[in-house]
């Protein structure tokens, strides 16, 4: 009882930190990360001594940053990544190899850093936050802009890199010459891969029975289940936990039940990963800190001129116009919670001196702090730029819409093939597995969820911002309307009903409505979404032609492209 009380108080204290402090500094414009890291640094054994660090401690952190990469594995769709492979493959090249590079040439010419370790380090500081970078053009409502989909494309490719490093460092590979360490490292990557890719596939026939049979409880358990087995893999093949859920995550991505495991384990998620920055705080000795504070401050200063610097460059030299690549280095500046995780297994193995992963870690924190505050200066530095250089790439940012499609029937796959045709991006969510199915058998992009899930639609990296309602009834409509305006107020919502009766209070809720008392050939939604979305009158009269001329019409290619 009493060792069981020991496990439990300190527990109740991260948990107390982390709630009062990302309750508090949010309210001044402070980052929730930010709050973690202050709450770990006060409750640390270097300030208050509160919550010594203890194996369960830095399990729960472990576990959070499982989840981190499983969650990022779930957004790693292929199918988004070649619409963006140019960002993938060139801007993301660029951007790491450059500025690890600079910062290597940095370490080596001031001498601070083993020969052996300035490549692993350079590497570990040239990778930027996902989580504060997407979570600022989130709170700035800039998803689905074009500028938000090149940074997200550049954090994936970070991401694959952080993994590939994190298996490298856990082979202890970092300091080898020996070839034959990394062809090692590199075979049993290999395998976790293709165990793991057995098991993703072994897995869905399991979630198509939990979900049919209606197990909700079952299928969290089954979500759970992934993470830890995957994570497990790699953890026995002598590679990093995480790498096992980032491969899990990815191959799961694909799966009609992805947004359904999304949104299951988002509050493990947020939860673990909250607590992994508590316990990067309390790591962080605040008297090497103090002693160095000068110094600390100029490594954030340097770091966030280098990376803003080197991934506008990056960008601009991808084809991204200037005002976009501009706001891009503001956005995509600061350090990654990956450094953290590097930095400290190489203080861990005297790779590097604990002196210094303490003021590189302190440095990272503050550029990630600084994010949210330097992003409106980057809108008004590009608008300037963008006045001057008359650059109309710019103004584009708003041109392609997100939208949410509630139903998979053929009125909602209508909608989708007329948003294909015109370049809008859409995914269509439907209870019925078998809707689902279809659909996905006819290249629709759709998924297994139910919109009465109010956490479905925050658990996208992307936010929707239009919905379409269908395959509903007029009072479930009503509910769903009422539900989602109250959780995302800016939210679109276009919706058809049969008489203009029924269309009045959905009106007064906000939505858009359509009045189609027969609508034989399912079209009369898509061409109102179309009208909504201003496309031109005489382009939307030639898709409907297409549409009644071509008996394919429910294939989702782009075969009624204007």
């Amino acid at each position: 009882m009493h060792e069981t009380l020991n496990m439990m108080l300190p527990l109740a204290v991260l948990l107390a930190a982390g709630v009062i402090s990302t309750a508090l500094l949010p309210r001044f414009g402070i980052p929730a990360i930010f709050g973690y890291f202050c709450a770990g640094v006060v409750v640390g054994p270097s300030v208050t001594g509160w919550v010594p660090m203890s194996d369960t401690v830095e399990l729960l952190a472990e576990f959070g940053v499982i989840f981190l990469l499983f969650d990022i594995g779930l957004h790693f769709s292929l199918k988004q990544l070649w619409a963006a492979k140019k960002d993938f493959l060139t801007m993301g090249p660029l951007q790491w190899a450059g500025t690890t590079a600079v910062i290597a040439g940095a370490l080596g010419l001031l001498g601070i850093a083993p020969v052996t370790s300035i490549l692993p380090v350079a590497g570990a500081l040239a990778l930027s936050s996902t989580a504060v970078a997407l979570q600022t053009l989130n709170d700035r409502g800039e998803q689905g802009t074009p500028m938000a989909h090149s940074a997200t494309a550049l954090l994936i490719f970070q991401d694959v890199v952080a993994v590939i490093l994190l298996a490298l460092i856990s082979a202890d590979t970092a300091n080898s010459d020996s070839a034959t360490s990394l062809t090692l490292a590199l075979g049993k990557a290999a395998l976790s891969i293709a165990a793991v890719a057995v098991i993703g596939r072994l897995l869905r026939p399991g979630f198509a029975w939990i979900v049919g049979a209606g197990l909700d409880e079952a299928f969290t358990a089954a979500a759970l289940l992934v993470v830890v087995v995957t994570a497990s893999l790699t953890g026995l093949a002598g590679l990093s936990l995480p790498l096992g859920a980032f491969l899990g995550g990815m191959l799961l991505s694909e799966s009609e039940y992805c947004y359904m495991i999304k949104t299951e384990l988002k509050p493990f998620r947020g939860l673990l990963l909250g607590l992994f920055f508590i316990t990067v705080g309390m790591s962080l000795d605040a008297s090497v800190v103090s002693a160095y504070l000068g110094i600390t401050l100029a490594v954030a200063g340097a770091l966030l001129l280098v990376k803003g610097v080197l991934v506008a460059l990056a960008a601009r030299l991808t084809g991204i116009s200037a005002a976009v690549s501009l706001r891009l280095g503001f956005t995509l500046g600061q350090g990654s919670e990956f450094a953290f995780v590097i930095l400290t297994a190489m203080a861990a193995s005297d790779a590097i001196a604990p002196t210094l992963a303490a003021i590189l870690t302190a440095s990272v924190v503050i550029t990630m702090a600084l994010t949210p505050a330097l992003a409106p200066l980057g809108d008004r530095l590009s608008a300037r730029l963008a006045a001057r250089l008359l650059d109309d790439d710019s103004a584009g940012d708003e041109a392609s819409r997100h939208v949410l499609i509630n139903g998979a029937s053929d009125t909602e796959l209508t909608v989708a093939s007329a948003l294909t045709a015109f370049g809008h991006r859409y995914l269509a969510l439907d209870s019925d597995r078998k809707a689902v199915a279809r659909a996905r058998s006819l290249g629709f992009s759709a998924g297994v969820g139910n919109l009465n899930d109010a956490q479905l639609v925050e658990s996208f990296a992307e936010t929707p911002d239009v919905l379409i309602v269908g395959r509903t009834t007029h009072k479930d409509a009503q509910a769903l309307i009422r539900r989602l305006k109250q959780r995302r107020p800016n939210l679109d919502i276009i919706t058809r009903v049969a008489d203009e009766t029924d269309a009045v209070p959905l009106r007064g809720l906000g939505a858009v409505v359509c009045v189609a008392p027969k609508d034989p050939d399912n079209r009369t939604l898509a061409i109102e979404t179309l009208r909504y979305l201003n496309v031109a009158e005489d382009d939307i009269q030639a898709w409907a032609q297409r549409f009644d001329d071509n008996p394919q019409w429910e294939k989702a290619d782009k075969a009624h492209a204007v």
